[in-house]
């Protein structure tokens, strides 16, 4: 393993030591304020909005974002733990956008002035994904891989021009949209050699 290569995984392993863990529903106030956490998981397993009501407010972190969906992936972590990330991600798009909430403010990009309007956005992004991944198994043949599916699907720029970097985030989500579709019975998937796991529509 090279350095840079060494740097980069020890970057993705720190931690951080919290002063104060919390529940969803848990309340912190300081200065005034109620803040109640929200859990949202699905993005990340621990991922937590801050909403405080008595000024219609919340605070979504990476959840929710104004202009784009943020990256929804499968790890080996996560089917280790059992965990549906992509299926997890929905349900908190829909907890997220039951607060009342007057002004969502996103970790970057714009400020939301309708929730609730941007949730339905984006599950119908997943949607439409969800589709995308079905045409790409029955445009390919066969049982393909998920980074052959991953090419041919909709990105914001072409697979093609990714960094290695961006094509692992987009193998990991082609992959959530894939264990979703696959505990709804729409796909079944193969493991043919150690590592590689293919996939087939159910007809």
């Amino acid at each position: 393993m090279d350095a840079a290569t060494e740097t980069e995984r020890r970057s993705w392993q720190m931690r951080v030591e919290v002063d104060q863990r919390l529940v969803d529903g848990e309340g912190i106030e300081f200065d005034g304020w109620r803040v109640l956490s929200v859990w949202t998981p699905g993005h990340t397993p621990g991922h937590l909005c801050a909403y405080i009501p008595e000024h219609r407010l919340t605070f979504t972190g990476d959840q929710v974002l104004s202009r784009i969906t943020p990256n929804v992936s499968l790890s080996p972590e996560d089917e280790a733990a059992v965990r549906n990330p992509l299926r997890e991600f929905l349900g908190s798009l829909e907890k997220a956008a039951e607060l009342d909430t007057a002004l969502a403010l996103p970790a970057h990009e714009d400020t939301i002035p309708d929730l609730p309007g941007r949730y339905r956005v984006i599950a119908e992004h997943h949607d439409h994904r969800l589709h995308e991944v079905i045409d790409a198994i029955d445009g390919i043949g066969g049982a393909p891989s998920a980074a052959q599916i991953a090419e041919r699907v909709t990105w914001n720029r072409p697979y093609s021009t990714f960094s290695m970097m961006k094509r692992r985030s987009a193998i990991g989500e082609t992959l959530a949209h894939l264990d979703l579709l696959r505990e709804d019975g729409r796909v079944v998937r193969h493991q043919v050699e150690a590592g590689t796991m293919r996939w087939e529509r159910v007809r």
